[in-house]
């Protein structure tokens, strides 16, 4: 899923790219080895959008990091 801030009526710059860090990884549909956009679509109505965003992904620390410290002071060790 790419960052969407489409329903925010003058998203600045500064909250497009949290966004957009925050959902950088949200195409992946391959989880736990299996790519479940491979699976048979059983129900007629699973698309490939909807199979990406079924499951969250990590972050890692610096990328929590990353997305929040603009928020906070003093600086939050990497």
């Amino acid at each position: 899923m790419a960052a969407n801030v489409s329903n925010l009526s003058a998203p600045t710059a500064a909250v497009t790219a949290t966004f957009a860090a925050i959902y950088a990884s949200d195409g992946n549909t391959t989880h736990g080895g299996v790519n479940v956009a491979n699976l048979p679509n059983i129900l007629g109505d699973v698309d490939l959008a909807n199979a990406a965003t079924a499951f969250d992904e990590p972050l890692t620390k610096s990328q929590v990091v990353s997305i929040v410290q603009p928020v906070f002071i003093p600086t939050i060790p990497a």
